[in-house]
């Protein structure tokens, strides 16, 4: 029963995790399509497949790293005591990789919603270019590749060290062990039947 545990907690983690790498990509493929000129006022942006892309990936990633979380029962600090504690060099790694991939799994969230947010339909004000001042005309902003990238990288590497952080703090640590009594000062064997020592002489009249 643990191993099948382990099998379907690992499998729906890496899975979210694919989505969300995947989503990821899909959103760097299709934010260029946002920016849909100047207008003489304005920069005009359009809303791009991309948005939802954003929004689903960061949720599918943060689903997946809280259902990691909670199997290895946060960082053990919530694991009953009749469960076996992995050796310790094993648990500061564990703990380590948890630590890690939450903050990466947060720069991922924030990366996800910031190239969602760029994406969407509204019009922005022009940052003011200092050769065009005195013209009324400014720079629009256009969002830089590679932010639904690196989000995707660091999606693929926060389900990587969520898994290890399991297996190494979870699922290592086996099904609790049922305490052993000792008894002491019980001899352990086949039981005698009782003997009687008859009580009195022997009977009057008898020859021997």
């Amino acid at each position: 029963m643990e191993k099948k545990a382990a099998v379907i907690i690992c499998g729906t983690a890496s899975l979210l995790g694919l989505v969300a790498v995947i989503l990821g990509f899909v959103g760097e493929a299709t934010k260029s399509q946002s920016f849909g000129g100047y207008d003489g006022a304005s920069c005009v942006y359009r809303s791009t497949p991309a948005v939802g892309c954003g929004l689903a990936g960061a949720l599918f990633l943060l689903v997946a790293q809280v259902l990691l979380s909670s199997a290895t029962a946060c960082c053990g600090c919530c694991r009953p005591e009749t469960r076996k504690i992995p050796q310790q060099t094993k648990r500061v790694f564990a703990i380590a990789m948890a630590v890690v991939s939450w903050i990466l799994m947060f720069i991922a969230v924030w990366l996800f919603f910031s190239g969602a947010m760029w994406n969407t339909a509204r019009h922005r004000k022009p940052a003011e270019a200092p050769s065009k001042a005195n013209s009324g005309e400014g720079e629009c902003y256009v969002l830089q590749g590679g932010i639904f990238a690196t989000a995707s990288a660091l999606s693929f590497v926060v389900v990587a060290f969520g898994i290890g952080s399991y297996f190494l703090l979870g699922a290592a640590s086996g099904p609790p062990e049922m305490p052993t009594v000792q008894l002491g000062g019980i001899a352990m064997g086949q039981p005698r039947e009782p003997y009687f020592q008859p009580q009195g002489g022997y009977p009057t009249g008898a020859n021997w």
